[in-house]
């Protein structure tokens, strides 16, 4: 299937959708509009029903991260925007023909990149992403940032869990609910073993929300 004319096309995400077809999350550039999220739809044939561009203004960069389609045949996408800072977290709720509902930004003075979103059991939404911070000056740290929000995107809770600056640097990448109400977070770990030589590993958390 061709994309749209740009200079740089790229796929995220592929999602097989409630109606039997196919959703793909993914970016294109130009060098008029910058980066925009990309958003296409199929039946399950392969047939193309519709393509769109999301992003907020020309020469401003967003990129689509994850997203998963909602109980209205809607999409919920995380990504990123570079409109502030170093780069903010950018959510999209669109309908089911991928016309945006409502969008948010969020983010901190550093540099925020977005990880997941799953839908919870009791029918609302959790988006994960990091933070990459340095508070000091040779000291970089990624901090966790949890957001639970219903369909209307009206923030439900938010939790900050503030990353460890000396010997390992951990970086969340995916996050399932568990049977026990809690929330299981796979991480990547960067384990500074002797500067700068690095061992790589994974690690898993659990995060219990009362």
């Amino acid at each position: 299937m061709d994309g749209p004319a740009v200079s740089e096309a790229s796929g995220r995400k592929l999602l097989k959708t409630s109606d039997g077809g196919f959703a793909f999350l993914g970016m294109n550039r130009n060098e008029a509009q910058g980066k925009d999220i990309y958003l296409i739809k199929t039946d399950g044939s392969g047939t193309l029903l519709w393509q769109k561009t999301i992003g907020k203004a020309a020469l401003v960069n967003e990129d689509g991260k994850d997203f998963i389609e909602c109980d209205d045949g809607g999409f919920l996408i995380v990504g990123y925007t570079d409109e502030q800072n170093d780069g903010d977290i950018y959510v999209v709720k669109t309908d089911s023909a991928g016309n945006t509902e409502w969008e948010m930004t969020k983010g901190s003075k550093w540099q925020d990149t977005p990880s997941s979103v799953i839908k919870c059991s009791d029918g609302n939404y959790l988006i994960a992403w990091n933070t990459f911070e340095k508070p000091r000056d040779a000291e970089w740290g990624v901090s966790l940032n949890l957001l639970k929000i219903n369909s209307a995107g009206k923030i439900l809770w938010q939790l900050y869990r503030e990353g460890v600056f000396v010997n390992y640097r951990l970086e969340a990448e995916h996050i399932i609910e568990t049977d026990e109400g809690e929330f299981l977070i796979l991480s990547s770990a960067d384990v500074i073993s002797c500067c700068p030589s690095f061992i790589n590993g994974i690690l898993l958390q659990k995060v219990r929300i009362f």
